[in-house]
This record gives structure tokens, sequence and C-alpha cells, in this order.
């Protein structure tokens, strides 16, 4: 067997142009790119990208997708950047490695953010992030990032984000901090078995369902 192919900005384009045309969900399942370069687009369709390599990072700023992203198992050699989006479907990391940080930063989720055994470096934030559903974060790893001699710290960032559902860290790993600054959450919070290397910052978090954090480790509290 010869080497695979690594689509190309065209080979993905033309993916995309045809699935509209055959009227069916975006297949990138397996597939090697050599990024995901999707900023400013309005897409209607599902895009499956199940056990793909993602040779650079993969950018979907200020896009509308109206169906799901499923990336579970995906490996993105950069970061994974949806900043100011909407995501009317559910976004699927299950397992996925991340070699960058993953930014989520003031935008919009529908349906479920399935996190679990999602692997980083660097940091996860969800800022300002709406989502309208759960948030399944179990089992995440986030590790700090090494940069010429600079440390970018492995934290997660929910600083005034708002969960219309449950969230769920339980046996979480953070060598940075969890910061959860300002956020509401309407449904439950699980903490259980969180290993936070660093600080906890709980400061005027709002949760109207169960707080649990059963054997969680944390360096500090603020």
């Amino acid at each position: 067997m010869g080497e695979q192919k690594i689509l190309t900005k065209d080979d993905i384009d033309n993916e995309i142009r045809t699935a509209i045309f055959e009227n069916r969900d975006i297949n990138f399942a397996g597939k090697m790119l050599y990024a995901l370069p999707l900023q400013e687009q309005v897409i209607k369709q599902n895009i499956n990208l199940e056990k793909a390599s993602i040779l650079g990072s993969a950018a979907l700023d200020g896009s509308r997708i109206q169906g799901n992203i499923n990336l579970t198992e995906a490996t993105i050699v950069g970061a994974l950047n949806f900043n100011s989006s909407h995501l009317q479907g559910n976004l699927i990391l299950k397992n996925t490695v991340v070699k960058g940080v993953v930014n989520l930063v003031g935008a919009q989720m529908d349906g479920i953010v399935n996190g679990r055994g999602l692997q980083l470096t660097g940091f996860l934030s969800l800022d300002k992030t709406l989502i309208n559903s759960n948030v399944l974060l179990q089992e995440v790893k986030v590790r700090d990032a090494y940069y010429s001699g600079l440390i970018i710290k492995g934290d997660i960032y929910l600083r005034r984000a708002s969960i219309y559902g449950d969230l769920d860290l339980s046996d979480a790993f953070l060598e940075g901090s969890l910061d959860m600054l300002e956020c509401l959450v309407t449904g439950s919070v699980n903490l259980n078995n969180a290993k936070i290397l660093e600080m906890l910052i709980l400061k005027d978090l709002k949760v109207k369902g169960k707080f649990s954090t059963e054997e969680m480790k944390f360096k500090e509290r603020w």
C-alpha cells in the first residue's frame, strides 16, 4: 500500500461542494488533511472527521454549522478554533487528540459538547460561550505547552460561560487551573475525582443543580 494522500484545500473544497450537491454528510473520516480552513462559512451538512488526521490547525471561526461536527478519535496537530461561531448540532470530541489549544470563545452551541477522553496541549477555553445542552468532559487531559521557553498552562476556562444543561468534569486532569468565574450552569456540576494541579476558581459561579466534588484534588481555591 502506498502512502495516504494528504488532502489539499482544493480537495477539501471539492468534497464540500460534492456533499452539498448530493445532499449528504461532508465526509473526511479516516482522511489526512493539510489543515481544515472553514472560517466564515455557512454549512448545512454534518461534518464527519472521525479518525481523521489534520496536520495543521482546524479553523472554523465565525462559521455557522447547521449539522454535527464529529471529531471522534481524530488528531489535530495544531489548534482547534471555533471562536464566535454557531453550531446548531453536536460537537463530538470523544478521545480526540489536539496538539495545540482549543478555543471556543464566544461561540454558541445548540447541541451537546461531548469531549470525553479529549487530550490537548495548552488550554481549553469556553469563555463567554453559550451552550444550550450538556458539556461532557469526563477524563479530559489538559497539559502544559512549551514554546521557545514560554509555558502555556494547561487550563480550562469557563469564565462567564452559560451552560443550559449539565457540566461533567469527573476524572479530569489539568496541569493548570479550572476557572469558572461567573459561569452559569442550570443543571448539575460533577467534579468527582478531578485532579487540578493549580487553582480552582469558583467565584460567582451559579449552579442550579447538584454540585459534586467527591475526592477532587486542587492546589488552591479562589
